[in-house]
């Protein structure tokens, strides 16, 4: 047997209390299929232009408590779906 297409498909992804400290370009690979991102209570302080790049069908993306106090143009390009 040949595969020659996988697709991934992940509801939610939860990086909860996990001590990541910055996001950089395409942080998270190309999950097309990825519909709510969690990084609550990490340690981020830096966020890199088009951190999520590659979330195609992100809907929900919460960071809160972290260390982020700015944020670059450009860091949420490419979340279309993004409410």
């Amino acid at each position: 047997m040949i595969i020659q297409k996988v697709s991934i498909v992940i509801d939610i992804l939860m990086f909860q209390k996990n001590n990541i400290t910055e996001l950089k370009k395409a942080a998270f690979g190309r999950l097309p299929i990825v519909f709510e991102l969690d990084l609550t209570e990490n340690q981020i302080s830096n966020v890199s232009i088009r951190a999520f790049d590659g979330l195609l069908q992100l809907l929900s993306l919460s960071f809160r408590s972290n260390n982020i106090s700015f944020i670059p143009n450009g860091a949420f390009y490419g979340l279309v779906s993004l409410r």
